[in-house]
């Protein structure tokens, strides 16, 4: 998930929270509220309302929080994944599917460390493709050059 999915959910999860929390504040219809006479008032309750509000959208940003966490963590495991399994294509020479691996890095949040990796293992396929290219040309060369010296 990409750091624009994250913050979105993030920025909803916190706003559903905050309503949450402010829907329970409101003025109540005293229709539906029973006669004074019949409610007891705690210390708890009866010193004000807000307590329970400001509990709720405590409790609504740590679960925004440990979310955001989650994601972060998700995101990370399937960088590392994604890296992995860039280094086995490279140490199995296939350069074709390591670089569209790395490539796919590119849009994807990461650590230093693993941009560190990443950068040095980009350098190593672009050094093999371009020999391979280089050695495909000369061959190439070669073989014209033969052909042409057998006629």
């Amino acid at each position: 998930m990409n750091m624009k999915a994250t913050t979105t959910f993030l920025t909803t999860l916190i706003t559903a929270g905050t309503l949450l929390a402010l829907a329970g504040c409101g003025n109540k219809d005293s229709a539906s509220a029973p006669p004074e006479k019949h409610v007891q008032k705690t210390p708890d309750t009866a010193a004000s309302g807000k307590a329970p509000a400001a509990d709720t959208l405590k409790q609504a940003a740590g679960q925004a929080q440990d979310a955001a966490s989650k994601m972060a963590q998700e995101v990370d495991s399937k960088a590392q994944g994604m890296i992995d399994t860039a280094k086995k294509l490279v140490a199995d020479s296939n350069w074709t599917q390591s670089m569209d691996t790395l490539q796919q890095l590119k849009n994807v949040k990461l650590t230093p460390e693993q941009q560190a990796i990443v950068d040095s293992l980009l350098k190593q396929v672009q050094v093999h493709v371009q020999k391979a290219t280089t050695d495909k040309a000369s061959g190439d060369a070669t073989k014209s050059l033969n052909n042409l010296l057998k006629k």
